[in-house]
């Protein structure tokens, strides 16, 4: 009976020290893991835009689009946080779902500047669009990291390129990866938090 007792204690002590060793190696992996990811967001190198922006060297992929990726910096700082790097890691990420909004958002531009010049294929001889072929007549040239300190929220703008406003473009504001929040030519959010943009929008 003692043996057997001791031979059961045996096995449950070699358990619990395998279990230990399992979680340690857990937690071994775990810390490589986010020092491996660390250096990789720290391995971006930009190129100084001016002292308010730095650019990212290369392109990157964002919903099919070649992009570049330009950061706007946190006050007192001259490279971007670890936030924003990590941000140009996740936006290359996002899902693809988030290609149908901005499509969404680009034909609700193009609707509205046609209300204001008119029709663009009988005045302008531009080619019929509509919803369903907006995505043959703009794309995506830049993403945009705004300051995100004080804000919970992720957000990314878009610079785009379109057929129908070649001279100024559209700008996208999308937050949290999922919902397009504004569009329209011009940025307010570039020269404050999108956050306290939205909030100022949204009174």
């Amino acid at each position: 009976l003692w043996d057997k007792i001791m031979t059961q204690s045996n096995s449950e002590s070699r358990k619990r020290r395998r279990f230990r060793f399992s979680l340690k190696m857990m937690l071994v992996l775990v810390t490589l893991s986010c020092i491996g990811m660390a250096v990789y967001f720290l391995s971006y190198r930009f190129t100084e835009y001016d002292d308010y922006y730095v650019e990212l060297t290369e392109k990157v992929k964002f919903q099919g689009f070649d992009v570049d990726v330009l950061v706007i910096l946190e006050e007192g700082r001259k490279t971007p946080t670890l936030r924003q790097r990590f941000l140009i890691y996740r936006m290359q990420r996002y899902a693809s779902a988030l290609r149908e909004s901005i499509n969404d958002a680009a034909d609700e531009h193009r609707v509205n500047f046609e209300g204001m010049v008119g029709d663009l294929t009988e005045e302008y001889g531009l080619p019929v669009m509509n919803r369903e072929n907006i995505q043959n007549h703009f794309w995506v040239s830049s993403v945009w990291i705004p300051r995100l300190i004080g804000s919970s929220d992720d957000y990314i703008a878009l610079g785009c390129s379109c057929n129908w406003e070649e001279e100024h473009g559209m700008e996208m504001l999308i937050k949290n990866g999922e919902s397009v929040e504004w569009h329209g030519q011009d940025g307010p959010w570039q020269w404050e938090a999108p956050w306290k943009f939205m909030q100022k929008k949204q009174k």
